[in-house]
C-alpha cells in the first residue's frame, strides 16, 4: 500500500494541479500497487505525517497560501521527521516556497517560512512573472517543459530542481524549484506530473524506491506523451 497525503486540496489547487494527484494514482496503480489517497486541510491535525509515503500540494493564491503556511508551521517537527525518513515530498506553484526561510510576503504573510531549506523569497503586487519555459534537470538527460506564474524572486537557494534553457514570456530567474533528498519543488504548473513524463517516471521510479520496490514497468502514456513534444517543438519554435 502506498499512502499519498494531498495537503489543502480545497484551497491550494489553481491550474488544474490536482491533476497531479490523479495522474500518481494511476500511475502507482499501473505499477500493480495498491494506493490509498488522504485529503486534509487547514484545522485538520497532522501530526501523523511520518505514516504517508507521499506527501503533495499544489498551488493558490497568496492570501491562501498564507493561511496553509501558518496552519503547517505548527507541524515543522512531523515534517522535519517525514523528511529525514525520505518520505517523498511534490510543492508545486508558490506552495514550495513556505519551506524558504525569510519570507517577505504579501496579504498579511509570515515573516518565517518552515525553514527547512536557506533560500528567502520576496513577493510584490506590481508584476506578475508568466512565462511558457523549456528547463533541464541534474536527475536525468530529457528535457522538461511548464508554465510559470509568479510575483516572487527567490534568492540564497543552492539546489535548484530545474535550470531555465529556453521560455516564452518573462522570468526573473535562470533557475526553478528546489530539490534535496526526496524533496521536489518547482514552480512548473498546469500539471508538472502530466506535463512531463520523463519527470513523472523519475518521480515514480523515487516513490517505488523508498517502499524497496524495484520492478519499475515501463508503461506508455501516448496522449501525455504527444502533449508534450506538440509543447516542447511549437516552445523551441519560439525560443
Amino acid at each position: 500500500m502506498i499512502k499519498v497525503l494531498y495537503l489543502y486540496h480545497d484551497i491550494m489547487n489553481l491550474y488544474g494541479d490536482n491533476g497531479n494527484i490523479r495522474f500518481l494514482e494511476k500511475a502507482l496503480k499501473d505499477q500493480g500497487q495498491e494506493v490509498e489517497i488522504t485529503r486534509k486541510t487547514v484545522g485538520d491535525k497532522l501530526d501523523d505525517l511520518n505514516e504517508y509515503d507521499v506527501i503533495y500540494c499544489g498551488p493558490g493564491m497568496e492570501s491562501n497560501r498564507n493561511v496553509c503556511l501558518k496552519h503547517l508551521s505548527q507541524y515543522k517537527k512531523e515534517l522535519l521527521e517525514a523528511y529525514n525518513n525520505d518520505k517523498v515530498f511534490l510543492f508545486t506553484g508558490n506552495s514550495y516556497e513556505m519551506f524558504g526561510s525569510d519570507l517577505k510576503g504579501l496579504y498579511d504573510c509570515p515573516d518565517k517560512g518552515i525553514g527547512f531549506f536557506d533560500f528567502n523569497v520576496t513577493e510584490q503586487s506590481e508584476k506578475r512573472y508568466t512565462a511558457d519555459v523549456i528547463v533541464t534537470t541534474d536527475l536525468f538527460s530529457e528535457k522538461c517543459v511548464g508554465f510559470i506564474n509568479k510575483c516572487s524572486k527567490l534568492s540564497d537557494y543552492k539546489s535548484p530542481l530545474f535550470r531555465i534553457v529556453g521560455k516564452v514570456g518573462n522570468t526573473n530567474s535562470e533557475c526553478d524549484g528546489i530539490h534535496e533528498r526526496n524533496f521536489f519543488g518547482t514552480q512548473l504548473i498546469g500539471p508538472v506530473l502530466i506535463k512531463n513524463p520523463y519527470f513523472a517516471r523519475y518521480f515514480i521510479k523515487t516513490i517505488l524506491k523508498t517502499k524497496e520496490i524495484e520492478d519499475y514497468k515501463e508503461v506508455e502514456y501516448p496522449n501525455i506523451m504527444k502533449g508534450y513534444e506538440t509543447t516542447i517543438n511549437e516552445l523551441s519554435k519560439d525560443i
